[in-house]
């Protein structure tokens, strides 16, 4: 459906040498534990298409969904931001890629590397590299234009008030025109539906960053 949202992933098996049953067991496993999940071993690696909104996922749910295929495996995946057009899956499977790709680097311990985690070396070094200005940009910021849409709500510019003024609660609620107490409920809200840790630094620059693209 148009607005439903989907997520990609790109599954390694390492160095090993694995039979195509093992592969197509995890696909199997994959497929049964996730509803909504679409996944193709090819060359070498699973590939991953999964309907977030048919399986009734938010990406907390996703990822304690796949560690009891991928952690048992010993496996190791790279998911990309969330998008809204099928159309850009390939370039969102490009972002799944990346992630994955710089967890080799960086010698990751972790098995499962979401590519907003990836996001600011990769822009730094490359710019907008294989991508697109709006693939780049922070899929929450889309979580939350389309909760608004719905809702009638007004938390992507209170976010965007509250980040771009150093995190000032008078001030935010001033040009908000809001009263100060309402906007600690906001700003939990908006955590609790991207998963977001406003506290941290990385996730402050990478989100200021996608505002300023937009206005680019």
């Amino acid at each position: 459906q148009m607005e439903d949202h989907y997520v990609c992933g790109m599954i390694t098996f390492g160095n090993e040498k694995i039979s195509h049953y093992l592969a197509f067991g995890v696909c199997n496993s994959i497929q049964q534990q996730i509803e909504g999940s679409y996944p193709c071993y090819y060359d070498k690696a699973i590939y991953l298409l999964i309907n977030l909104t048919r399986g009734k996922l938010s990406l907390s749910d996703l990822r304690m969904k796949m560690s009891y295929t991928i952690r048992e495996s010993l496996l190791h995946v790279g998911m990309s931001n969330i998008f809204y057009r099928l159309q850009d899956f390939p370039l969102y499977m490009k972002q799944a890629k990346i992630a994955l790709i710089h967890s080799w680097e960086k010698n990751c311990t972790s098995w499962y590397n979401e590519f907003k985690e990836t996001v600011l070396p990769y822009w730094m070094i490359n710019g907008l590299g294989e991508l697109t200005r709006d693939t780049i940009i922070s899929g929450d910021l889309t979580i939350l234009k389309n909760y608004d849409e719905v809702k009638g709500t007004d938390l992507y510019q209170t976010l965007k008030v509250y980040l771009t003024h150093e995190r000032n609660s008078t001030l935010t609620a001033q040009i908000l025109k809001i009263h100060r107490s309402t906007l600690p409920h906001r700003l939990e809200r908006i955590e609790m539906l991207t998963g977001m840790n406003l506290d941290d630094f990385k996730t402050r620059l990478y989100l200021l960053m996608s505002f300023a693209l937009e206005e680019g």
